[in-house]
């Protein structure tokens, strides 16, 4: 293992990366492991075949190439850009470490650079693994420029981090220190949500998007996707090229550079004094007089959850990003229920009844097990399976409204197809609200956004569940008797469950 000299900067970006993978996965060894086999896997079935068939065929940048690596470039750079302008809001505002280590023996330059860096890093380690099985066996069969893609992953991170920390700075000045930090995580879904919501936009054209494919197509003849032109430089650094190489890697270095020795000490200050007004202001006082428990206790505990939704930034910016997939969807199914396209309404009643489990999922394990005072209701007058069942309530409300106007046109254009989503959207929203009372593990609220101390357990069953009766919607949506049969995988997996858990679902009950 490498030891890095103390206050230098690699020790320094050593203890930045560990603390932010430290916090997005527990059981890093298992996470590993599997990481591990999905590699291989895709390794021998995808990457392998793949080299082979082009070992003896050059790869030259191509109009159709060009446009592919152009569209993958700005997917990527939405997606990561995403992440890295959370993870800045979160590592400058959140953390509060900043006026420890400003104040320490420690640069304040390096300790600005090194965070800045471990920002644009940790989010493309994901992206990187994802590309070795493809890239690594074709540069050992002989395409080895092909490496430079890695130096173009990490030269689109440092751009991504570079803008993320210019929006962040310019958010704190136009809304504030309170906002910033809400506003930034919202923003952050929707830059994560532009590329699907744009794939999704084609589909509401009146001719379905077959002029934009005209106009590419236009584009493509008149030499603006050619081998020398400038939107071909993507593309030709992807290949190896060395000028587009160096060029695209070279300016994203200087941006990088330049923006964080400018403003990286104001983004530090406006962090410091973010934390200061968050830590030292008194609670804020509404003036309006004080009602009581009006509706009963269900009623209250209801109320309470659904106002700890709304005021959570990291809760927001989680259950939103999957809104912004979902409402696309829905909008999809509708439309072709009206035109009359089986298989695409089947496809979209499966989508939207997994999109509604994981939203219940993920409002479930906030209501239930990301509680501040578990303590406290425990010792309250009110029974633990009626404070859990108003915590299920308020967790299901959200997706019953999100999913009641696309079950009830798919209802009016498509009758049987209809009563299967609304079929479907229930009994995954149940399997993944009792999925998280079986597996409840009470753990900070401001622990959501990374599911720190959840059960592996549960978010792996949930995630299956709600694919399972996702496949299931399909079938029973088409008319199809093997919707019987494939429902028989959701009710094993939950029957499964069943048994690992305690029986009086206690806040200690749930197993690893």
């Amino acid at each position: 293992m490498l030891r890095f000299p103390p206050a230098s900067m690699p020790w320094l970006l050593t203890h930045e990366l560990k603390l932010l993978f430290s916090s997005t996965a527990k059981g890093t060894k298992i996470v590993l492991l599997v990481g591990l086999c999905f590699v291989l896997m895709v390794t021998a079935t995808a990457g392998v075949p793949l080299a082979l068939y082009l070992e003896t065929r050059p790869l030259a940048p191509t109009p159709l190439f060009i446009l592919i690596a152009d569209g993958a470039v700005v997917v990527l750079f939405t997606l990561i850009l995403s992440q890295t302008l959370s993870m800045a809001t979160q590592a400058f505002f959140d953390r509060g470490d900043l006026d420890l280590l400003l104040s320490s023996p420690l640069r304040p330059s390096h300790v600005l650079f090194v965070r800045c860096l471990a920002i644009a890093l940790s989010p493309i380690v994901l992206y990187l693994v994802l590309l070795t099985p493809f890239v690594l066996p074709l540069a050992l069969l002989g395409h080895w420029p092909l490496l430079a893609a890695y130096g173009v992953m990490v030269a689109l991170g440092l751009t991504s981090a570079t803008v993320g920390l210019l929006l962040a700075t310019a958010l704190f000045s136009l809304i504030g220190p309170r906002r910033t930090k809400t506003v930034g995580q919202i923003l952050a879904a929707f830059v994560g949500a532009m590329a699907f919501l744009a794939s999704q936009a084609v589909n509401f054209l009146p001719d379905h998007g077959r002029s934009l494919a005209v106009k590419l197509h236009g584009l493509v003849a008149m030499g603006y996707f050619g081998p020398h032109a400038a939107l071909s430089w993507p593309a030709r650094a992807v290949l190896g090229d060395p000028v587009p190489f160096l060029g695209f890697f070279t300016c994203s270095a200087l941006f990088f550079f330049g923006v964080v020795n400018s403003v990286g000490a104001r983004f530090a200050v406006d962090a410091s004094i973010s934390f200061g007004v968050t830590s030292a202001s008194s609670p804020r006082r509404d003036a309006s007089p004080v009602r009581g428990f009006l509706g009963g206790v269900r009623r209250s505990l209801v109320r309470k959850e659904l106002r700890l939704i709304a005021r959570d930034p990291a809760l927001l910016s989680q259950v939103l990003l999957r809104i912004l997939y979902f409402i696309p969807l829905a909008f999809v199914l509708l439309r072709n229920a009206r035109l009359g396209n089986e298989m695409t309404v089947v496809g979209s009643a499966g989508a939207i009844v997994f999109f509604a489990s994981q939203i219940a999922g993920s409002l479930a394990w906030i209501t239930i097990s990301a509680e501040d005072a578990p303590d406290l209701l425990l010792s309250a007058p009110v029974s633990p399976m009626r404070v859990r069942a108003a915590k299920l309530l308020a967790a299901f409300m959200p997706v019953v409204a999100l999913s009641a106007w696309p079950v009830a046109g798919l209802v009016w254009f498509r009758p049987w197809a209809g009563v299967a989503s609304g079929l479907g959207v229930t009994a995954a929203s149940l399997s993944a609200g009792l999925i998280n009372l079986w597996y409840e593990k009470p753990q900070p609220r401001k622990n959501f956004r990374r599911r720190i101390g959840g059960s592996l357990v549960a978010t792996l069953g949930d995630l299956f569940v709600g694919i399972s009766w996702a496949v299931t919607t399909g079938f029973a949506a088409s008319g199809s008797l093997w919707a019987l049969t494939v429902a028989v995988l959701p009710l094993g997996v939950m029957g499964a469950l069943s048994v690992g858990r305690r029986r009086d679902f206690g806040p200690d009950s749930a197993p690893d």
